[in-house]
């Protein structure tokens, strides 16, 4: 294939980057909504959670610089449908936020 995803940086930064973006553009959109629209495809990808860690860590980021605290951005890793995910989900997001934060 011409254009493929070949590792978790073109994943990582799209999604920090979109949520982040969402304040700017969606005023009032929730976060967690997106988050879980962009990821739930790498459930299909790969079922040994490489891929679906890649996008909670990266969606972790993204909430940290959304909402610009630790402590607000935490409850948006289980928030809605995400937090059907497990725990594993809910670790890879919240190693995103406190990675950003410090």
């Amino acid at each position: 294939a011409r254009y493929r995803l070949t590792n978790g940086e073109i994943m990582h930064g799209f999604n920090w980057q979109s949520i982040r973006q969402l304040k700017a553009h969606r005023p009032g959109a929730d976060p967690s909504n997106w988050a879980h629209r962009i990821c739930v495809h790498t459930i299909n990808i790969q079922h040994d959670g490489v891929n679906m860690g890649v996008c909670g860590h990266a969606c972790g980021h993204g909430f940290y610089y959304y909402y610009g605290s630790v402590e607000e951005a935490l409850p948006a890793c289980t928030r809605g449908k995400l937090g059907e995910w497990g725990e594993g989900w809910a670790e890879a997001c919240r190693g995103g936020i406190y990675h950003s934060a410090f």
